[in-house]
């Protein structure tokens, strides 16, 4: 069996993307009947779904509405139930009639994150009997509310302006206060609670213009600004001798039904490589089989910086994330692998909290584990990913009571991320409809290839 064709194609992949082609135009339809026609035959229409909410806002901060309309009067088969909640708690549903329907969603407390909302296919039906074929779904990211905590009130010296204050925020993003005129919310003592952009009255007493005292009371008003998210550097590339630049380790693993899901054939089998440097580094990983497999997996894990590898026994550093909704990476797959039409891909993320699922002496080690089954861009050619944070969902909770992802990303930082081809017996869980896949059917030189590749950074964003 020959391996160098695998190789060629991903110095190929890696070197050249793939140009899309596309085709337009129209097709005549015929008018719709007169009004009061009657119908020309049964009712076999689906209901169709659309989802919006009621902030325009790019980001909410607060309860948001969210209105469900349907294309059609489905009467009482919808209700609460059928809507998913990710990132908050639903509220009140109320069937405004049989084709509306509203839910409000409070946002997780303490943390700033992303909304989601959706309701699956098949979970409604018409009068006829029709059931909805296409799922659908909103999103609306939120900053959460914080306590802004001023250092010391009292020493601050009052002058012809406000004071500048200094002050920290219980999220632990950076909080910058400068004078303003406007006041929209209540100090109690030395601290307040307020939607980061906000501001905020500070009332105190000063005697004239010296130090804060009893005496007179007088109002100063204050500009709360900072506490946005923002981009946090999971690794800027690869740097060779298995480490990111950040001194994380990365590490690949491969194998089939066909070699005892451990890969020991040497690079008839399987393999990996890197090269480059910064933005246009890399780092690939291969597994083919002589004939096709009925169960594989090949993929590449990335740890935080400067984690060499997630402990079995104690919490794993990493990088804590705080209001960024997205993972963004740059990722490739082989020609065969991305025409054999199982080609999704699994992005996962560990979370660095150590559990012991072991009630005795013994330990058995655990990490909340969040999973992302995507489907790739551009014909598998390297690409851009922006893959939403709301878009994962936990298939490992270690016994934790943790359900939600934002409670997860909450709980612990991120200490490692995986790119993973799993199809056939061993596919990952299916997430949103979508498993992952691998390559089970197409040949290349007599072998079954399947490749994948990461190029530059990994990083999560507002």
């Amino acid at each position: 069996m020959s391996y160098a064709i695998t190789t060629k194609s991903l110095a190929a992949l890696l070197l050249a993307g793939a140009a899309l082609a596309g085709c337009g135009g129209g097709d005549a339809e015929a008018p719709p009947p007169p009004v009061g026609s009657a119908p020309s035959g049964p009712d076999t229409t689906a209901p169709s779904l659309t989802i919006a909410n009621d902030v325009p806002a790019a980001t909410a901060a607060g309860p948001v509405t969210f209105t469900f309309v349907f294309s059609e009067d489905v009467g009482v088969s919808f209700d609460g139930t059928d809507i998913v909640v990710d990132g908050g708690s639903p509220g009140a549903f109320t069937r405004i009639d049989g084709r509306q329907a509203t839910l409000v969603v409070t946002p997780d407390p303490g943390v700033a994150g992303t909304i989601t909302v959706t309701v699956a296919a098949g979970r409604v039906t018409d009068i006829a009997g029709n059931a909805n074929t296409a799922g659908a779904t909103d999103s609306k990211a939120y900053i959460a509310s914080q306590t802004i905590t001023f250092a010391s009130i009292a020493s601050q010296t009052v002058g012809t302006a406000p004071p500048a204050l200094s002050a920290t925020a219980s999220s632990g993003l950076p909080v910058t206060i400068a004078s303003t005129t406007t006041s929209v919310c209540t100090v109690s003592g030395s601290t307040l609670t307020l939607v980061a952009g906000g501001t905020c009255s500070l009332t105190a007493s000063q005697p004239g213009n010296g130090t804060f005292a009893p005496a007179t009371p007088v109002i100063r008003s204050f500009t709360v600004t900072g506490g946005a998210p923002t981009e946090l550097v999971f690794s800027s590339g690869f740097a060779g001798g298995a480490r990111t630049v950040e001194g994380g380790a990365y590490f690949s693993y491969s194998g089939s039904d066909q070699d005892g899901f451990n890969c020991t054939g040497g690079p008839a089998w399987c393999g990996s490589g890197d090269g480059g440097s910064g933005a246009s580094s890399f780092v690939f990983s291969y597994y083919q089989t002589p004939t096709p497999a009925t169960a594989l997996y090949n993929g590449i894990s990335v740890l935080a910086p400067g984690v060499t590898a997630v402990s079995a026994t104690a919490d794993t550093a990493g990088v804590q994330l705080n209001g960024q909704s997205t993972v963004n990476f740059t990722f490739n797959n082989n020609p065969e692998w991305q025409s054999s039409g199982t080609n999704n891909f699994g992005v996962l993320l560990k979370i660095g909290r150590f559990y012991d699922l072991d009630p005795g002496a013994g330990v058995t080690p655990c990490n909340v584990q969040m999973l992302a089954v995507v489907q790739p861009l551009n014909n598998g050619a390297a690409t851009a990913y922006a893959v939403p944070l709301s878009s994962f969902q936990i298939i490992q909770a270690c016994g934790s009571s943790i359900t939600t992802v934002t409670q997860a990303l909450a709980s612990g930082p991120v200490s490692e991320i995986a790119f993973q081809a799993a199809g056939g017996g061993a596919a990952l869980p299916t997430v949103a409809g979508l498993t992952t896949g691998a390559n089970l059917s197409v040949a290349n030189g007599g072998v079954y290839p399947t490749t994948l590749a990461l190029t530059g950074g990994i990083s999560f964003e507002p």
